[in-house]
């Protein structure tokens, strides 16, 4: 973490992809021993379900080298850990359900997505990304 704050502070330039794996990996290192204390602890599946998603859609020359470094590559095991998350964490169930949205969108799912951000906005409706994303939506559709 502080080599993230004297690098931003030295340049001003965003992590590179390395410096992410390396988040990615420490994150899933993290939640991997929570878990093994506590398997009820479902916010820690938004670690791993974020690193096999992400990781998960890339080419598949890119998904071996990474799974030969110990990255987790399995795009559908991700999105599953990511719904355990939405359904039952505590804390990071509304970041999962973003997240599912976002899946949701990239697979063209757009009817999911709605659902999943109408269920946000009713739960947060003074955040207007939900509103409008749904407004994109429907106008898109044509809806």
């Amino acid at each position: 973490m502080e080599n993230l704050k004297n690098q931003r502070r030295n340049n001003n330039s965003p992590p590179t992809s390395g410096a992410s794996l390396s988040y990615t990996k420490k994150g899933q290192k993290s939640a991997e021993k929570l878990l093994m204390v506590d398997s009820a602890c479902y916010d820690a599946y938004l670690a791993l379900g974020v690193e096999n998603y992400l990781l998960g859609t890339k080419p598949a020359p890119l998904r071996w080298l990474l799974r030969a470094g110990g990255a987790n590559t399995n795009r559908d095991e991700g999105l599953r850990e990511l719904e355990l998350t939405a359904e039952r964490g505590q804390f990071l169930k509304p970041f999962a359900k973003l997240l599912l949205a976002v899946a949701a969108l990239r697979r063209h799912d757009d009817e999911n997505a709605k659902l999943i951000l109408s269920e946000l906005h009713r739960e947060f409706p003074h955040n207007l990304l939900y509103e409008h994303e749904l407004a994109r939506l429907e106008t898109e559709r044509g809806d």
